[in-house]
């Protein structure tokens, strides 16, 4: 069976798409990782210059980490801090965003992300990015850090990295995944004790359930279509996520088969076994190695 994806809504912020020919299995893995190995830009380091507010230098720091930053583009050809050669931090594994703002009147004054200033044209944050219609975000759109009033301030310098959800939330490029299947129960991962009890989209709904007319029986050979619902949190455009969730899931399938064909061609070799290889093997002697890498992060 070749597979369908039908695409039913997208926005700059969500998509719902419908897809056919897949595993429940292969579902729940294209969910797992849009949330937590799909790679975004979120802040990691945050230096206090000044911080007269009335929130506490740590509160400061978590508020400006989860301040969602525009990925796309960007985050694909940006190093993991672990991976670039650098002893602190450089242009081609981090982005820079300072804020500096006073207080000028006796009046409350909000420090929103719009007082952010990136060193990257294309790093912001993601409120920052126009709107559907181009239009420009309003300033009551922009998320508040903290409130000022009098002579008070704020100066931060922030350092971005690049992450996954699996090292923490902030790098998650979603607010929330879900999708559902077999909406007409044919697998029966829903039971109801009468038909009337059964969603209104279910086929037997107004059944008669007697000798005659039993309940249906279960259809394991039915293949179900995968209703996914895909919300951004400004990170990434969910087209983008889902494509990159796709491309992260083919690759560790290639990851898996090297794998498996490193230790079948040559089951004693130093880079599937550990230990030390026998003088001589028979088919007796042929035994599952001690441990083998599959993946290495």
């Amino acid at each position: 069976m070749e597979g369908v994806l039908e695409i039913s809504e997208l926005t700059h912020m969500r998509i719902k798409f419908m897809v056919s020919g897949i595993s429940l299995a292969i579902a729940n893995g294209l969910r797992r990782i849009m949330i937590s190995e799909v790679p975004t830009i979120a802040i990691d380091l945050v230096e206090i210059g000044e911080n007269s507010t009335n929130l506490s230098d740590e509160f400061i720091a978590h508020r400006m980490g989860l301040i969602p930053l525009c990925s796309d583009g960007v985050v694909d050809v940006m190093l993991y801090a672990r991976d670039c050669v650098c002893t602190g931090f450089c242009a081609a594994c981090s982005v820079e965003l300072n804020l500096d703002v006073k207080g000028i009147t006796s009046e409350t004054q909000l420090i929103t992300t719009g007082n952010l200033n990136s060193k990257h044209k294309l790093v912001c944050p993601s409120i920052q990015r126009l709107t559907p219609d181009n239009s420009t975000p309003k300033p009551s759109d922009e998320i508040v850090i903290a409130k000022i009033r009098g002579n008070l301030g704020l100066t931060v310098r922030c350092i971005a990295k690049k992450g996954i959800g699996k090292e923490h939330s902030k790098w998650s490029p979603v607010c929330g995944v879900g999708f559902d299947y077999d909406r007409e129960n044919f697998l029966r991962h829903t039971v109801y004790d009468t038909p009337a009890d059964w969603p209104d989209d279910e086929p037997w709904k107004n059944i008669e359930e007697d000798e005659d007319n039993p309940r249906p029986v279960i259809d394991y050979t039915y293949k179900p279509n995968f209703y996914f619902d895909v919300e951004s949190t400004g990170a990434m455009l969910p087209e983008n996520i889902a494509l990159k969730a796709v491309s992260i899931f083919i690759e560790k399938i290639r990851e898996l088969d090297a794998a498996f064909h490193t230790y079948f061609d040559n089951p004693y070799s130093s880079s599937a076994t550990e230990g030390v290889i026998p003088e001589s093997v028979t088919t007796e002697s042929v035994s599952t190695p001690k441990s083998f890498t599959i993946f290495t992060d």
